[in-house]
């Protein structure tokens, strides 16, 4: 059985969106348009029942935020970007990665985080369909990549500091590894792309198994990779003695066997 084209989201709209045959004030569908599996509805958006507009304080408080962090982003992101692409001695494996996550972040800023911003002043989604499906998308594409880069970042570290004398990554090896980050993210969230509200056939059990999916594949092991990552390397880092105190206690052993020598002799 397909699944339906359903928009917009949840929390932007009445449960009539999902539930076309209950009785509310107005119809929540365009006239001539069909609903059910198979067929995409042409819906009318209405702020979801017991919706409240925000007060001029919060607005602005949101707004001066938002924009804030908005700049930020932008500025901050399009900097290490500009830097790492221009500079080729800095054109290593760790600092694509972090090219990477610079990128992953910046999609967020260009297209969702003015989104958010909007949707908190005003009760419906002005920015249609394909906007609902896309903002979710990047979304959870941005999210992804940012932990799996995260995720690379920390398994490079590991083999730099505990197998020091192994070959190292190359940059063709980091711009493969960067290609798969990718697509791994963007494969983990094509649902979102399509639908812009989850509806599965069997709505609970398989919305139930997506998420788990994502749950487990996006945060548990990254989260256990990166932990284990880097434990290991405070471990080696904390039970490896510095130069320095090695010279120092080799010196002492020396200048104990001088004296030993010296008393021999007398």
């Amino acid at each position: 059985m397909p699944i339906s084209t359903i928009s917009p989201y949840l929390n932007m709209s009445s449960w009539a969106l999902l539930y076309p045959n209950m009785s509310i004030t107005g119809a929540p569908w365009e006239e001539n348009s069909t609903f059910g599996f198979g067929t995409t509805p042409t819906p009318r958006y209405y702020p979801y029942p017991g919706y409240e507009h925000p007060d001029t304080a919060e607005v602005t408080i949101k707004i001066v935020v938002y924009s804030l962090l908005l700049l930020m982003a932008l500025v901050g992101n399009s900097t290490v970007i500009f830097i790492v692409s221009l500079n080729k001695t800095m054109w290593t494996p760790t600092n694509f990665y972090i090219m990477n996550l610079a990128v992953a972040d910046l999609l967020i800023a260009l297209f969702c985080m003015w989104i958010h911003l909007v949707q908190s002043m005003i009760p419906n989604w002005i920015f249609g369909d394909f906007m609902c499906r896309f903002n979710n998308f990047i979304q959870g594409v941005s999210v992804a990549c940012s932990i799996l880069t995260m995720t690379v970042i920390a398994m490079d570290r590991f083999y730099a500091i505990i197998f020091p004398l192994k070959a190292r990554v190359t940059d063709t090896n980091a711009a493969v590894v960067i290609t798969f980050v990718w697509i791994a993210a963007i494969a983990a969230n094509v649902p979102l792309l399509v639908w812009c509200f989850e509806s599965w056939p069997d709505y609970h059990s398989h919305r139930q198994a997506y998420t788990m999916f994502l749950f487990v594949v996006i945060y548990t092991i990254p989260i256990l990779v990166m932990t284990g990552a880097y434990v290991m390397i405070g471990k080696k880092l904390w039970n490896k003695k510095t130069p320095g105190i090695t010279i120092m206690s080799m010196e002492s052993v020396q200048a104990k066997i001088k004296k030993k020598v010296r008393i021999i002799k007398v």
